[in-house]
């Protein structure tokens, strides 16, 4: 079972959630703001250094313009928890 996304995503590393809304990851050596879908609780699950997926918002002036998809529970090639089934470019799994 996989989710579909209209363009590639990106994988980076959480260090920290700033806030609700925004969560800190590292993307190649430099650490960026990025939004967080998901603004209450995520289970008991402490995010630091865990691996992530993220989309960049083309073509807008958003800010942050990168969104935390998905987290991952295991190896960063295994399992992803989805952070927001709801939005438009997410398709649920076929």
């Amino acid at each position: 079972m996989g989710l579909i996304f209209d363009t590639p995503l990106i994988e980076g590393i959480i260090q920290k959630r700033s806030n609700r809304f925004i969560m800190q990851v590292e993307l190649e050596g430099t650490i960026y703001n990025c939004h967080c879908p998901t603004t209450g609780r995520i289970g008991n699950i402490v995010l630091e250094g865990i691996p992530c997926l993220l989309s960049k918002d083309a073509g807008t002036t958003r800010n942050p313009p990168l969104t935390v998809e998905a987290i991952s529970l295991d190896l960063p090639t295994t399992a992803k928890k989805n952070m927001d089934w709801n939005k438009s470019k997410c398709r649920k799994p076929l």
